[in-house]
């Protein structure tokens, strides 16, 4: 999934405005609105956004595989960050 330039980003925000509605219908489309729109904020290096999206795609998908990779990055990031500050 690009999401780079977040050039789909105001299409899937529309939809998840629509779909939010009813969550158990449209289940797969949020979710894949909600993972596209969470790696954008990775690439962009917003954590606060990132985790907005993260917090709305785990509870519909426990195993999306986007997030859990986004995860272990963001936890290696930080273990190397705190060993290089010691």
């Amino acid at each position: 999934m690009e999401a780079k330039t977040g050039v789909a980003r105001p299409y899937f925000e529309k939809y998840i405005s629509m779909a939010e509605g009813d969550p158990e219908k449209n289940k797969a489309g949020l979710v894949k609105a909600y993972t596209y729109i969470m790696v954008y904020y990775y690439n962009a290096d917003d954590k606060a956004n990132l985790q907005k999206y993260m917090d709305k795609v785990l509870p519909l998908d426990p195993n999306n595989e986007a997030a859990k990779a986004i995860k272990e990055n963001m936890n290696s990031k930080a273990g190397t960050a705190n060993k290089s500050t010691k």
